[in-house]
């Protein structure tokens, strides 16, 4: 009669070990799934927000190109925020280039930061050449017209990014 306590205990204690193998591989494949899905969810999140910060930034560019182009001569007394063009460049570049996973939308994000910075200098510049004479001008207007048509292909590269997995 022992034996047979014996062998069912020893059946209970498999079924309870096969039982609790399985109920942790469930466990882990749970919280593998929920790590997954957060991991998905901050990739989204990461790109929207550098696809909402390269919206403002391309806007910046574009508004500063309308600003030297309507408003030149009052910008070389320095009627000009240097600070917005600079603060977005440092938001850009804060994006790490490997967790964008796309060569194109990175390269866009330094293109971006490069044309946001440069936005004082153009504006500074601007204002000055309208002193010196009307052909100063005409190559000033040529250089911001591929200036600000370089900050909208780098953005679009941005806006096109999406979240692989």
């Amino acid at each position: 009669m022992t034996e047979g306590w014996t062998v069912g205990a020893a059946w209970v204690q498999a079924i309870g070990s096969v039982a609790a193998i399985g109920s942790a591989i469930w466990i882990s494949q749970q919280q593998y799934r929920l790590a997954r899905a957060e991991r998905r969810q901050d990739r989204i999140d990461h790109i929207s927000l550098l696809q909402g910060i390269a919206n403002l930034a391309y806007h910046h560019v574009r508004q500063t190109a309308e600003l030297v182009r309507t408003e030149g001569a009052g910008l070389a007394h320095g009627h000009f925020d240097r600070e917005t063009g600079q603060n977005l460049s440092a938001l850009l570049l804060q994006f790490d280039p490997q967790k964008l996973r796309s060569p194109p939308g990175a390269l866009g994000v330094v293109s971006l930061a490069n044309a946001c910075a440069r936005a004082a200098d153009y504006a500074e510049a601007a204002g000055k050449l309208l002193h010196k004479g009307e052909n100063a001008w005409v190559a000033m207007e040529d250089e911001l017209e591929a200036w600000a048509g370089s900050a909208l292909q780098a953005r679009n590269a941005i806006l096109e990014m999406t979240p692989e997995f």
